[in-house]
């Protein structure tokens, strides 16, 4: 569903910020970047169409590009009191591993 609404501000916790430069370390940047700019990019277009796992926590996951590319999902919540004033709290990030993506 297309959204005809601006981005909303990222802003990232302490430990988002964290595991994010951990996942770089480990990772080249030419590699995993993109793919996080990605999920943050998609979540800040549309936040409410990605998964909600409790009544503030919502979750969004990269796509699978291949063997060499490493998955992540993202954990953040929506705040705000009004649309005009809403922006993405980022709070962790974690690489999906091979086993959790065979388990679902």
């Amino acid at each position: 569903m297309a959204n005809s609404e601006p981005p909303r501000e990222t802003v990232a916790t302490d430990e988002y910020t964290a595991q994010y430069d951990d996942i770089i370390r480990r990772y080249s940047a030419d590699v995993i970047e993109p793919v996080i700019t990605g999920v943050i990019d998609g979540i800040a277009k549309n936040p409410r169409e990605m998964e909600q796992l409790t009544g503030s926590i919502w979750m969004e996951k990269s796509k699978n590009l291949g063997l060499t590319v490493p998955r992540v999902r993202v954990f953040f919540s929506i705040e705000g009191a009004t649309p005009e004033t809403e922006h993405i709290l980022l709070l962790f990030i974690e690489e999906i591993s091979t086993t959790d993506e065979i388990i679902g």
